[in-house]
């Protein structure tokens, strides 16, 4: 007796095929997935990819690494620390291009008495709080002439 490589079934010796989950047993002592191959032939003739993922490490780094270069100059950092200091100003709109979002901003702060920073403040840490790429898809790059939150 034997067992699965893949579920741990017990297996006559002389099978190369797990009755159980339908995996075809590796003769050369090699590893099974997912620390083998990336895939093996089930009895159908057909792939089973379960096993079958990958990690692209660029595109993560992309998404999430606060060095990103995608932010074409422009920092979220001071972006955020100019939306929670001087939001009511607009200046953090200045400073991302959107000047009729930065002018907008001024005018809300006069007509709310005030109360635009409360929003501005908040919109401020919420770009902290977010990955680079996601701040350059929504602040930057956006056709957006007002993005808010």
């Amino acid at each position: 007796m034997k067992k699965c490589k893949y579920c741990n079934a017990d297996m006559n010796d002389d099978e190369t095929t797990c009755r159980y989950c339908g995996s075809v047993q590796p003769v050369d002592g090699t590893t099974p997935p997912p620390f083998g191959g990336n895939s093996f032939a089930g009895t159908n003739g057909t792939s089973n990819n379960q096993y079958n993922y990958t990690f692209n490490a660029q595109e993560y780094y992309q998404r999430n690494n606060a060095f990103d270069s995608d932010a074409r100059g422009k920092s979220r950092g001071v972006a955020a620390l100019l939306a929670i200091f001087l939001g009511g100003l607009g200046i953090q709109y200045f400073y991302l291009g959107k000047t009729t979002a930065g002018i907008l901003s001024i005018i809300l702060t006069v007509v709310t008495c005030g109360l635009w920073e409360i929003v501005t403040l908040i919109q401020g840490i919420l770009m902290l709080c977010m990955s680079n790429y996601d701040f350059t898809q929504k602040y930057v790059e956006s056709p957006s002439t007002f993005p808010v939150f």
